[in-house]
């Protein structure tokens, strides 16, 4: 199981091998166009999710990780697109961002079916206190 910790040296892990990625693209406006916005988006999903941990609310860690999820999908959808548009590629990058997506995928639905639990209960809660009254 990961822990957070984990995931943090995780992605950011995944950040440094995109750079290292891009820096080898050939020069052609494709290929820099499309490993600028792979770049971006691997580099982002670290920074969202490390803000994502310090949020001050659940509400808040709950937007900034559906933002790193948004962002991993976007760094895959980049990574495919310069596969197939026979650029660059990267199998063991595009296995990672694969996995990234999965477990932030599951989290953001855990935390929100947690949210909506705590949401239920804490009105559940308000109605019976209001019966008791």
């Amino acid at each position: 199981m990961q822990t957070p910790a984990d995931l943090i040296k995780r992605t950011h892990a995944f950040g440094i091998d995109a750079l290292h990625f891009y820096q080898k693209l050939p020069t052609s406006k494709e290929a820099q166009h499309a490993g600028y916005q792979f770049y971006r988006a691997a580099s982002a999903v670290e920074m969202n999710y490390r803000a994502a941990k310090r949020g001050r609310s659940t509400a808040e860690f709950i937007s900034k990780l559906g933002v790193a999820v948004e962002e991993i999908d976007e760094a895959v959808g980049w990574l495919e697109h310069l596969h197939d548009g026979k650029i660059a590629s990267d199998a063991t990058l595009l296995s990672e961002a694969h996995q990234l997506r999965r477990i932030m995928g599951t989290s953001l639905g855990t935390a929100r079916r947690n949210a909506e639990r705590k949401r239920s209960q804490d009105q559940e809660l308000k109605r019976s206190k209001i019966k008791r009254s």
